[in-house]
């Protein structure tokens, strides 16, 4: 992947507001995306009920189509983009800051926009999902310039449910490239995605699970975005929508977060709301506060403050204060008191 920094050496020059599109590109794309499925969803919903006219069906699902192509096409655009700025001109020879900087350059070719992830990217897209990109370009055209019958509306439906199955996996697949882009927005140095781009994903995770068939992808990309933050072996089973997509500790250092279902809360009351009652929070023996349970699903003790997690072996409950202490070869031969115990029965005898 090339890399953009390279672009970025005068920030008093027109380069600088290269950057800050290449921020508005995938932030637009997102957007797109998110309100195709807001489309897509109320088409489903008004659908279902009686006399809801086809005027309003079919403005549904038309935003849903002209929403959904703009979205992929900036999306896969933006990934050009972080490669290199010229990539997205249609002529990439005639590629000029000042026409990228003034909006009046024309853009890659949806049909030429593949090829060049392809041979520019080394990003493969099959042909399958290709060709169903271009079904939906063609909708998009007729919904622009016709009026289309909407009792095809059962064709326009599955071709929209399989390019948002396409944008998700492209996404989670492909995720490096947003990751670890490197950019400079508003004179600050990023690499990855930004607060309002994972806003953005968040939103189209939660919205697009509730389609039918889309449920599996949409975890798939909360998982992909929960392991950015913590490593699969430490995420856990959301007490809420009980999918292992919660980290903790991760985001700011206190709060407990499910990227799929969107469950938040302080890892305090998170800890004493889901093990008291089931297994009591005691306290960490590394930093001390009232957050350490045992998770018989994980079979771990965790803490939510500090984040340090034992396996079920290393950790045993003193018989005689209940704290919670570390095993070593020192206590063995008393696996019910902890060292401070100890001591004070030596000194007591």
């Amino acid at each position: 992947m090339c890399n953009i920094i390279d672009l970025m050496f005068d920030l008093n020059t027109e380069e600088n507001n290269i950057h800050i599109k290449t921020k508005s590109m995938l932030n637009n794309g997102l957007n797109f995306i998110s309100d195709s499925i807001d489309h897509f969803l109320n088409f489903e919903q008004q659908n279902t009920l009686e006399n809801t006219s086809e005027n309003i069906l079919f403005n549904e699902l038309k935003y849903s189509v002209l929403h959904l192509h703009s979205g992929i096409a900036l999306v896969l655009k933006s990934v050009l983009f972080f490669n290199h700025w010229t990539y997205i001109f249609s002529d990439m020879n005639k590629a000029s800051q000042k026409e990228l900087n003034d909006g009046s350059f024309k853009s890659v070719e949806s049909n030429k926009l593949i090829s060049r992830l392809e041979q520019l990217c080394n990003i493969k897209i099959s042909q399958k999902d290709i060709n169903k990109f271009e079904q939906l370009r063609n909708y998009r055209n007729k919904f622009e310039h016709f009026m289309l019958d909407i009792k095809c509306s059962s064709d326009i439906q599955s071709v929209i449910n399989y390019n948002f199955d396409f944008i998700i996996r492209f996404i989670e697949k492909n995720y490096q490239e947003f990751s670890m882009a490197e950019r400079e927005i508003d004179n600050n140095y990023i690499i990855g995605l930004t607060q309002s781009e994972n806003e953005f994903l968040q939103e189209i995770i939660h919205k697009i699970k509730k389609i039918k068939f889309q449920y599996n992808n949409a975890l798939k990309l909360a998982t992909k975005l929960a392991e950015e933050i913590s490593c699969k072996e430490d995420l856990l089973i959301c007490p809420h929508c009980k999918e292992k997509t919660l980290t903790y500790g991760k985001i700011n250092k206190k709060d407990v977060f499910c990227f799929f279902c969107g469950y938040e809360e302080t890892c305090s009351t998170f800890a004493h709301e889901n093990y008291i009652g089931f297994d009591e929070t005691h306290y960490c023996p590394y930093c001390g506060n009232d957050t350490f349970v045992f998770s018989p699903a994980d079979n771990k003790w965790i803490c939510y403050s500090c984040n340090i997690i034992y396996e079920d072996n290393q950790i045993h409950i003193c018989s005689n204060c209940k704290n919670t202490y570390e095993t070593s070869d020192e206590n063995i031969d008393e696996p019910g008191l902890c060292p401070q115990c100890i001591e004070n029965k030596i000194h007591d005898n």
